[in-house]
C-alpha cells in the first residue's frame, strides 16, 4: 500500500489523514484507531480505502517499535482491519487480506504477533461436533481371561505394559490393549476414549481412512470394566485406580510404533510420509471442530501445573521456555498406523481456539521430527564430562528435516483449508532448519530451579518422590532441607532457560505465520474470495 507516502490535507476529525501523515504521538494514535473501530461498528457505509490504508501504515510504520505497548497498538489496529473484512463489502474489505497477509510473511517481534493474532481470529463456518451418548451410565465387571478372548490373545502370550496400559499381541495380527484408570481420575472420563471411537469408526462422511480406528471392547453397551481375576504373576503399577477401572479396545498392529524411536531412526521409516499422514489427520478433524489437545505434552513448566492458573501448560503465543522439549517428544501420540490416544480428542468450543491448536499441532510435529535424529543416539544428551552441552548437531540432516517439516505443514494446510498452501510456502524459509538443528542440536539449557513455594506445596513423600524422579540418590536428596533454599536440577534439555522466552524463537515466528495463514486460507475458500498472492 502506498497511501501513507504522500501528505493528505485532513478535514475536521479526519483520523484517517493524521494516521496517514503520522502526525499522532503514541497515545494519540491508538485512540485515532479506537475511533475508528467505533466508526466500522456504528457506520461501515463511511469506512473507505483511505480508512484501510490509514491502519496499515500505522502497522507498516517503524515509529513506535521501541515502545512497550507496541503490541497494543498493532493489535488494535490489525483487529479493526479484520472488523472491515468481516462487515464491508466491496473495495475497503477486499484490501484487508493482502495487505496483513503481506505484513505478516515480511515482519517479526510485536508486529507479526499482532497481525497473527489477528488473521488467526477470523470467523469460520465450523460447528461444534457432540459426541453420541456412550451408553456408559455404569461399569460392569470383566474377568481377566475373558477379556483376553475378546481381544483373541492367546493366554499363554507374555504381556507388556506401556504406561497404564497392559498390551499383548492378537492372534488376529492386532494389538490388545487394557487401558486402566490412574488412582485420583474420574473412571468414567475414560469412556471418552471409546466414543470418540465409535464417533470416528461410524460418523457420516469422516475422511479418516488414513487412520487405523481402535475397536471398544463392550459389554451390553458398557465400555467401563473393572477388572476381576487378574492374575497374581502381573505386576500392577502403584499408580493404578484401586477398583481396577479400565476400558479394553483392539488396535492396529502399528498402534505403539512411534516414528521417533531409535529402532526407526536408523532403519528405513519414511519420516516425511509418516508425518504428512498423521499432519493431514490432524487437519481433517480441526476443519471438523474436533482438536487433539495433546499430541505431545507441551509444558512452560511442569512443576507449576498445580499452582498455576495454565497448569503449567505451553502456550505457544507466549514464546516462553519450552520444558524438557526430548521428553516431551518420548511418546507421541501419533504413530505409524495413525493418531492414537483418542482421550485427547475435544470439541472446539471456541472457534477463536481454533488457531491456537493448529499451532500446537505444528509445534509438535516439528519438535517430533528433531527427536527423530536425536533419538538416533539417544544416550548422548546433557553435558559432557567437561560440564560442556553435549553437542549432537551431527545427527541431524538438514534436507530430511526440512523436508519432514514441508510435508507437515502442506498437508495440515490442504487438509484444513481445502486450497493449496500458498507457493512462497510450501517450504520453511531460509536459515529456519539450521536455526532448529542449532538449538535441538545443542543442550545448552538444562537446569530446572525448584523453588521454595514449590517445595512448600509437598510433603516430605512428595519432595522426595519429586527429586528422585528428577535423577537424585536419597543420599543425595538428605542435603536438601524442604523449603528452605531453591534447587537447581539438570532435568533438560529445555528449549530456553528458566524462567526465560524460547532460545529458537524462530520457530514461534514460523508457528504464528503457519497457524494465521491456515485460518485465513479456510476463511478464503469459506467466503469465496480470490486467493492473494503473497
Amino acid at each position: 500500500m502506498q497511501l501513507a507516502a504522500n501528505r493528505v490535507t485532513p478535514g475536521e476529525n479526519d483520523e484517517e489523514a493524521r494516521l496517514l501523515n503520522q502526525e499522532l504521538g503514541f497515545s494519540a494514535s491508538y485512540m485515532a484507531i479506537k475511533t475508528l473501530n467505533l466508526r466500522v461498528e456504528r457506520s461501515p457505509q463511511r469506512v473507505t480505502d483511505r480508512t484501510v490504508g490509514a491502519l496499515v501504515s500505522v502497522i507498516e510504520s517503524k515509529r513506535f517499535d521501541t515502545r512497550k505497548q507496541a503490541l497494543f497498538l498493532f493489535r488494535e489496529s490489525a483487529e479493526t482491519l479484520v472488523a472491515i473484512l468481516t462487515s464491508v463489502k466491496g473495495s475497503p474489505g477486499s484490501m484487508v487480506i493482502p495487505a496483513l497477509q503481506k505484513i505478516l510473511v515480511t515482519s517479526m517481534g510485536h508486529r507479526h504477533r499482532a497481525v497473527g493474532e489477528a488473521l488467526g481470529s477470523l470467523p469460520l463456518s465450523i460447528r461444534t461436533q457432540v459426541i453420541p451418548e456412550t451408553g456408559n451410565t455404569g461399569s460392569c465387571a470383566l474377568p481377566f481371561q475373558e477379556i483376553l478372548d475378546r481381544l483373541d490373545i492367546d493366554r499363554k502370550t507374555e504381556l507388556t505394559w506401556r504406561g497404564r496400559s497392559l498390551t499383548a499381541p492378537a492372534r488376529n495380527g492386532r494389538t490388545g490393549v487394557i487401558k486402566f484408570v490412574k488412582t485420583g481420575e474420574d473412571p468414567f472420563a475414560l469412556t471418552n476414549e471409546t466414543g470418540w471411537m465409535d464417533f470416528f469408526e461410524s460418523g457420516p462422511d469422516l475422511p479418516l481412512t488414513e487412520c487405523d480406528i481402535p475397536s471398544p471392547v463392550k459389554k451390553d453397551g458398557i465400555s467401563l470394566f473393572t477388572i476381576t481375576d487378574i492374575p497374581r504373576t502381573i505386576r500392577l503399577p502403584d499408580n493404578l485406580h484401586p477398583e481396577r477401572f479400565a476400558i479394553v479396545f483392539s488396535a492396529a498392529k502399528a498402534y505403539y510404533e512411534y516414528p521417533n524411536e531409535p529402532l526407526h531412526a536408523a532403519a528405513t521409516l519414511d519420516l516425511s510420509e509418516v508425518l504428512g499422514r498423521n499432519a493431514r489427520l490432524l487437519g481433517t478433524t480441526a476443519a471438523m471442530g474436533i482438536v487433539h489437545t495433546a499430541v505431545i505434552p507441551l509444558f512452560h513448566n511442569r512443576v507449576q501445573q498445580d499452582r498455576r492458573e495454565d497448569g503449567g501448560i505451553y502456550e505457544w503465543e507466549r514464546s516462553g521456555r519450552l520444558d524438557r522439549w526430548l521428553e516431551s517428544c518420548r511418546h507421541p501420540n501419533f504413530a505409524t498406523s495413525g493418531l492414537r490416544d483418542f482421550e485427547h480428542f475435544a470439541s472446539i468450543q471456541h472457534i477463536k481456539r481454533l488457531h491456537h491448536h493448529i499451532g500446537s499441532h505444528l509445534l509438535s510435529l516439528i519438535l517430533v521430527a528433531g527427536s527423530f535424529f536425536r533419538n538416533r543416539c539417544p544416550e548422548k544428551q546433557g553435558k559432557d564430562s567437561r560440564g560442556n552441552p553435549v553437542d549432537t548437531r551431527q545427527l541431524f540432516d538438514p534436507a530430511l528435516f526440512e523436508e519432514a517439516i514441508a510435508c507437515s505443514v502442506n498437508a495440515y494446510y490442504l487438509a484444513f483449508t481445502g486450497i493449496e498452501i500458498p507457493p512462497a510456502f510450501t517450504r520453511p524459509p531460509a536459515g529456519f532448519v539450521d536455526a532448529l538443528i542449532d538449538e535441538m542440536g545443542v543442550d545448552r539449557h538444562m537446569e530446572e530451579i525448584l523453588r521454595v513455594d514449590d517445595q512448600n506445596r509437598m510433603d516430605p513423600d512428595q519432595f522426595e518422590r519429586f527429586l528422585l524422579e528428577r535423577g537424585l540418590t536419597r543420599k543425595e536428596i538428605a542435603r536438601y532441607e524442604k523449603g528452605k533454599a531453591e534447587i537447581t536440577l539438570d532435568t533438560g534439555p529445555h528449549l530456553g532457560g528458566f524462567n526465560q522466552g524460547i532460545s529458537v524463537p524462530q520457530l514461534i515466528d514460523y508457528i504464528f505465520t503457519c497457524a494465521s495463514l491456515m485460518v485465513c486460507g479456510r476463511y478464503i475458500r469459506e467466503n469465496g474470495l480470490k486467493e492473494s498472492k503473497i
